[in-house]
């Protein structure tokens, strides 16, 4: 939420340069080659009212000194999907942070691997809160301007997002990437019994897990992740790829695979499915 003076790349970075490989923004991208200790890419200053992604080699921390703190700062928006920042310490509810006067021109907000979409009846999904040290894909219907609403800013550190305090189950892991999109499902239908909370939905393109989303008995959204050209997303969706998906049960471990009309995959897409249903099996054998 704040840049030093010099907000260069090599200068932002620098404490974690030998731990970064890349750095994407919105339709521009950088490279780090330590051999040469130099950046190459159409990246190579960092804006205050961005939002950007780095890809990691190991974990670090980024540190360093800063201009002074402006929650007051303007974003100016196109119609579409914008990566920007967040402007201020702790936290605030996406409803409460946006503004009245420009809320019904936000279609969706978008985080690492949660997202949030505006309905008639309020926000729905898996992201509920704008926060300190993230970036998000704030996807509008028109250009507009606006700060953030910061009055109802919490500073504490609780957890109250059950879908980012849940464990992930093992074997379903999922690498996070650049390129990811979500497809909303509110109702499944199973040939016995129901799915429970606390059930898992997993996400897929070919054999590839691509994403998953614990079920608590409401409108979910389900991440599919994308192929971002690097092999670490190899098998990942591709354009128009069409994902699948299929019921973790929690108790038996029963993997079950369920059937929808799916739009293919296209990344930052939020997708409506009409339900999710239990695929009917198909003998082996005659």
């Amino acid at each position: 939420y704040v840049l030093p003076a010099d907000n260069s790349l090599f200068n932002v970075m620098e404490d974690i340069q030998y731990s970064l490989t890349s750095v994407f923004g919105e339709a521009t991208s950088a490279l780090y080659f330590p051999n040469g200790d130099y950046w190459t890419g159409s990246l190579m200053n960092i804006d205050i009212t961005s939002g950007y992604w780095l890809r990691m080699a190991v974990e670090d921390t980024l540190d360093g000194s800063s201009q002074p703190l402006d929650p007051d700062r303007v974003y100016n928006l196109h119609s579409g999907p914008n990566l920007v920042s967040f402007p201020s310490t702790g936290s605030v509810g996406i409803s409460a942070g946006l503004p009245d006067d420009i809320e019904d021109n936000v279609l969706a907000v978008i985080g690492e691997g949660y997202s949030a979409i505006h309905t008639d009846s309020g926000w729905e999904g898996s992201l509920m809160d704008f926060a300190a040290l993230h970036g998000y894909w704030i996807i509008t219907d028109d250009d507009i301007s606006f700060s953030y609403n910061l009055d109802q800013l919490d500073f504490t550190s609780r957890a109250r997002n059950p879908y980012k305090t849940a464990e992930k189950p093992l074997g379903f892991e999922v690498i996070q990437s650049t390129q990811q999109a979500f497809y909303f499902v509110d109702n499944i239908e199973l040939l016995e019994g129901e799915a429970k909370e606390g059930d898992w939905l997993i996400s897929y393109c070919g054999n590839s897990v691509t994403g998953t989303r614990q079920w608590l008995g409401q409108t979910v959204d389900i991440p599919v992740m994308g192929a971002e050209g690097s092999i670490m997303t190899a098998g990942y969706c591709e354009i128009d790829e069409t994902p699948h998906f299929k019921l973790l049960k929690s108790d038996g471990r029963e993997l079950i695979s369920l059937y929808a009309e799916t739009p293919g995959w296209e990344s930052n897409g939020i997708f409506f499915l009409s339900g999710l249903k239990e695929s009917i099996p198909v003998p082996n054998e005659f």
